[in-house]
């Protein structure tokens, strides 16, 4: 027999895709190839893919060849074996559109409760089958982002007290995204005695009932010389003698199983037999309205030797018989609290009142009073600001 048939196709053609790189997992990759007196297969990585039906579902970046292979007879009779690859090859990225799936957090509650200073350590796992990039953290205020950051996990510490979201995005190397969030609340737990004030002296069968004020905590002990007593204790039954007074705040925080305890605070007061301070106070009575930026002159009579101290709202303002006062607009619901001491026994009389400020009142009337058929009259009576020289009493 002479020379073999063929030693090579007599044609051979490959198209790539020559600007799309990007291709959905199972979506057809637009490659073809043609062979004359030959066979057309592909490697897809460099092994070949029998009978490829040109889709890819594993995720990553890939490498598509053509190759050619024939068989024909030499001129010995013999059967010979022809192959090639083609010159060039394509580069093309698999994806998923799935989005990432988180696996795991940290913390697990959805909603958190922590002290102020104390660090809240937050991270969070996720899969996909596509490349991940670093978590983005958020941590925002009242709506406004505080802090961002790109990593793993974080630790934050310098939460004043309020109410904060943390978001983690979980982001793939084509933009898909997942998100967690958490709602963290951090609060600022405290207990405190505010009346009576350390080292007063009061008369038997007149001991005030104590002003406990607390904040972030769920319940509080209060004992009176070590033994606990409650919300209901009849202090009037208590003797001639010194007395100490302590209370302890007891909070929640996420991930304790017991709850944790303030700082002790506590007062010592005495009681006595002396004869106690009586006294009448003038120009005021409780409940009373008072007129913004008008003054007012209150006076305090005493049976004998009676020295006062008059407060707002717990603060010290003034000594003596008589004081004068005149409240602003921003004060609105006040208490008035006068001191008289004798003996070195102290009784205290307290009177709330509001103030009242007659040009946001006025307008108020003034629409209310449109909308109305009020005789002129009464119109008149109400009108503040032009006709009203005294104080307001009761309701």
């Amino acid at each position: 027999m002479g020379a073999s048939k063929y030693s090579s196709p007599t044609h051979q053609s490959i198209s790539l895709p020559p600007s799309k790189t990007q291709f959905l997992s199972g979506e057809v990759i637009p490659v073809s190839g043609a062979v004359v007196d030959g066979e057309l297969y592909w490697l897809v990585d460099g092994n070949e893919v029998p009978s490829w039906d040109k889709t890819l579902t594993t995720t990553g970046q890939h490498t598509i060849q053509a190759g050619w292979r024939l068989q024909a007879i030499g001129a010995n009779g013999s059967i010979r074996s022809f192959s090639g690859l083609s010159s060039t090859k394509a580069t093309v990225s698999v994806y998923s559109n799935q989005k990432p799936t988180i696996t795991s957090f940290s913390p697990t509650a959805p909603v958190i409760l922590q002290r102020t200073g104390v660090p809240v350590i937050f991270s969070l796992q996720a899969s996909s089958q596509n490349t991940l990039e670093t978590t983005k953290w958020n941590i925002f205020s009242e709506g406004s982002s505080i802090r961002e950051t790109l990593a793993a996990s974080i630790s934050h510490q310098s939460w004043p007290p309020g109410l904060y979201t943390v978001q983690a995005e979980v982001k793939d190397t084509y933009n898909q995204s997942t998100k967690q969030e958490w709602t963290v609340k951090i609060i600022d737990p405290s207990i405190s005695i505010t009346y009576p004030q350390n080292g007063a002296k009061f008369p038997t069968k007149q001991v005030p009932k104590p002003v406990i004020v607390t904040k972030d905590i769920s319940s509080y002990t209060m004992a009176l010389n070590g033994t606990l007593i409650s919300d209901t204790f009849d202090w009037n039954s208590l003797g001639a003698g010194s007395y100490t007074l302590s209370v302890v705040g007891s909070y929640l925080t996420t991930g304790k199983t017991t709850p944790e305890k303030t700082s002790e605070q506590k007062i010592t007061f005495s009681v006595a037999q002396s004869t106690p301070p009586k006294f009448e106070v003038s120009g005021i009575s409780n409940n009373d309205r008072l007129i913004a930026g008008e003054r007012y002159n209150f006076i305090a009579s005493g049976e004998a030797n009676e020295t006062f101290q008059w407060y707002i709202d717990n603060q010290l303002t003034a000594q003596g018989e008589a004081y004068s006062f005149t409240p602003s607009a921003s004060q609105k619901d006040i208490t008035i609290m006068v001191r008289g001491q004798r003996n070195s026994i102290t009784v205290d009389k307290h009177f709330n009142v509001r103030v009242i400020d007659p040009i946001s009142v006025s307008f108020f009337l003034k629409d209310w009073l449109l909308k109305t058929s009020i005789h002129r009259a009464y119109r008149s009576r109400c009108s503040m600001r032009a006709g009203i020289s005294t104080r307001w009493f009761g309701g």
